[in-house]
This record gives C-alpha cells, structure tokens and sequence, in this order.
C-alpha cells in the first residue's frame, strides 16, 4: 500500500472518531444545558454527575483528535506534487473542511456549557436560598464573562484556521524540497550532464566575443572610410 493510501486511510478514520465523539459532546452538552437551567431541587444529581464525567472524558479526547487528522492532512500534502492532483486537492480540502466544522462545533457547545456552569454558580446560592434576585453585580460578571468567552472561542476558531494554513505551507515545503531532491537525484544520475551545461556556456560565451569583436571592427571601418 502506499504512503498515500495509508495516510487517507488514517485520516478517514480519524474523521470517523472526530464525527462519534463532536456528536456525543453536542448531546450532552444540550442535555446539560438543560439541566442546568432547571432549579437546583429538581436535578437528578446521579445523571448530572453521569453526563459530566462523559463530557469531560469527551472534552479531553476531541482536540487531541483535531490535531491528529491536522497533522495527518498536512502529511498527505506532503506526498503529493505541486500542485497536486485535482482528485487530491479535493481531499484535503474535504479534510480541512471537516476539521473545521467539527472545531467549531465543539468549542461552540463547551462555550455554551461553560456559561451554564457559571450562570448556576452564581445564581444557584441565591435561588436555592429563597428564590432572592440575582445581585445586579453578578449579573454584570456575568455579561463580562460571557464576552470573554465568546473571544476566546472566536480566537480559537483564528488559531485553527492558522493551524490548517501552517500545515498547508509545512506540506508545500516538503514537496518543493522533495522536487529539488529528484532533480538533484537526476542530474547525479545522467554522466557528465554538468560538463555539457558548462561547455553550452563557454559556447555561447565565446560566440558573442566573436561577435562583439567584429561589430567593432565594423565601426571601425566605417569611421575609417568616412572621415578619410
């Protein structure tokens, strides 16, 4: 089999197990979003806890996941020639595509969970101790803290697309460094090829010598048979 059959085979199944595990995230992230909205006598504690360990045990597999099938995206790049074929190009962008789309899925839910959490932090106590309003200076944190988190995931959705160019241009360096390798390879491979490169330019070097050489005694002559 091929690097290139090899490396695909990867990245499909790696785009397999990124599609199960963003899936699972997004349904438990709504499912705890829900619960989270519920006031704190009506949780199911046993569930609650349930659904957060799975969503932490999910959280920390994805981006490892992402990266991986980045990297491995970036290594099929790597085996193609530039520009690669059209059939390929399509691939990777496929590839990319995907990447994207379930990194933005992913830090969109965590982001929405994350507010969750921090609205029944600091809510929950009061709630819980005679349904008082919220302090107006929470509320305010709270907005703040929303804020902050929609640029962290805005700045993250950034990074990737910079992750997915670098691995676009470590792949193109390859190539090129791969075609500069072959051609190498193939003047070491042809006997003397360098010695008739230099002998085509002492030639041509010689000849417009020649050349010049008579041109100025073309000058020369005409100055002569003018001004004699």
């Amino acid at each position: 089999m091929s690097t290139f059959a090899s490396l695909r085979r990867q990245a499909e199944t790696l785009e397999r197990s990124l599609d199960q595990a963003v899936t699972s995230h997004a349904t438990l992230s709504s499912r705890l979003c829900a619960s989270l909205s519920l006031s704190p006598l009506d949780l199911e504690s046993s569930s609650l806890s349930a659904d957060e360990l799975r969503e932490r045990e999910l959280s920390s597999s994805i981006p490892p996941l992402l990266s991986s099938l980045s990297s491995t995206v970036a290594s099929l790049q790597a085996t193609l020639a530039t520009p690669p074929p059209p059939a390929a190009a399509m691939l990777l962008s496929r590839f990319r595509e995907i990447a994207g789309d379930h990194r933005a899925t992913f830090e969109g839910a965590s982001a929405r969970l994350a507010e969750k959490r921090a609205q029944r932090e600091l809510f929950g106590g009061a709630a819980a101790a005679g349904g008082a309003g919220p302090d107006p200076a929470k509320e305010h944190l709270l907005r703040e803290r929303g804020a902050l988190q929609s640029s962290v995931a805005a700045s993250r959705g950034v990074l990737g697309q910079a992750g997915g160019i670098l691995g676009e241009l470590r792949g193109q360096r390859g190539s090129l460094g791969g075609a500069a390798g072959m051609a190498q390879r193939m003047a070491g491979s042809v006997p003397g090829i360098n010695r008739v490169i230099d002998g085509i330019r002492r030639k041509k070097q010689r000849d417009n010598a020649v050349l010049g050489v008579v041109l100025a005694g073309c000058v020369l002559f005409t100055l002569w048979y003018w001004l004699g």
